[in-house]
């Protein structure tokens, strides 16, 4: 039986802090599973304006719509990331879990999300449109350890848990710290951006956080399994944390604007505690260690901790 998220009412509407309460209450009917959980808006870093988030019923379901506009420029974390002064490097609409939701080691989770494109929003080739991540939680900050994105005009899945890791902070443009991570990051290609727009598109991950040889994380997309991993998957975490949301960085430009629709955020203890129809074909078909049911990967060496930024 589903269970529904059960969300603070009282404290959303100024966490929220968009346009209201309306707002909050249009995030808060695509949210379900474990009761207790919640999610807050990335306030620090969003965009703040009254047509970012529209609830709607599109392809046949409930969803909330989140939308960019290079117009409303975004909080000063991204739109002048790494204090070098230049405006309009990244700019965001996210939700995360609060604190006090966030998974925690040693058990094991089930999510369940499923976002829509339109094709009217332009092909994404000279930056990246990330729509979810999961982050590790460390130095009061957070890195994105699995992330479903679009980039090069294709649907990307970028994963870095297969990594060795050499972590610190910098200090941003606040003034606070921002954890960062030297790792590689292996990027891997689903198909064109086309194939994945004016459809619902279905991602679903089972995973257990971990310092020692039981972690794991499994992805499925679209009822297929795309990437496994086993072994140490929590790090020098504290604790992992789901977001979901349109976030484009490394812009040199206005990109046009970009929605994406969001419904069915659900996470559980099991496969049957998302309310899904096709949980006996994921775990009779769990996906083998890497990636499969792709169109080829690709690497990328994130210098982020020796690059000079924590000096």
């Amino acid at each position: 039986m589903r269970l529904f998220l059960f969300v603070f009412f009282a404290c959303l509407g100024p966490i929220f802090g968009l346009s209201g309460r309306a707002d909050a209450q249009s995030v808060r009917s695509v949210l379900g599973g474990e009761a207790k959980s919640a999610f807050e808006s990335s306030s620090e870093v969003n965009v703040r304006n009254k047509e970012a988030i529209k609830l709607v019923q599109i392809g046949g379901r409930k969803a909330v719509r989140l939308r960019l506009d290079y117009a409303w420029q975004g909080g000063n974390l991204d739109w002048y990331r790494l204090g070098r002064g230049q405006p309009g490097h990244a700019q965001r609409l996210q939700f995360r879990e609060t604190a006090r939701a966030q998974m925690k080691p040693g058990r094991e989770y089930w999510y369940s999300t499923s976002f829509l494109l339109p094709s009217s929003v332009r092909t994404v080739s000279n930056h990246t449109l990330s729509a979810m991540d999961f982050k590790h939680v460390m130095f009061r900050g957070s890195v994105p350890t699995v992330e479903l994105e679009f980039s090069k005009g294709r649907f990307r899945i970028k994963e870095s848990l297969d990594s060795r890791w050499k972590c610190g902070t910098y200090r941003n443009v606040d003034g606070g710290q921002t954890a960062v991570c030297d790792r590689t990051n292996i990027v891997a290609s689903l198909g064109a951006q086309s194939r994945f727009t004016n459809r619902w598109v279905q991602v679903v991950a089972h995973m257990k956080w971990v310092a020692d040889g039981t972690g794991f994380f499994n992805l499925w997309i679209d009822g297929r399994p795309i990437y496994g991993f086993s072994g140490d998957s929590l790090r020098q975490a504290e604790a992992v944390q789901f977001k979901f949301g349109p976030y484009r960085h490394h812009m040199n430009g206005d990109p046009g604007v970009a929605d994406i629709y969001y419904a069915g955020i659900v996470r559980a203890k099991s496969c049957d505690g998302l309310g899904l129809l096709n949980c006996d074909v994921l775990l009779s078909n769990p996906p083998r260690l890497g990636f499969q049911n792709i169109q080829g990967t690709e690497r990328q060496v994130a210098n982020e901790f020796t690059d000079g930024l924590t000096r």
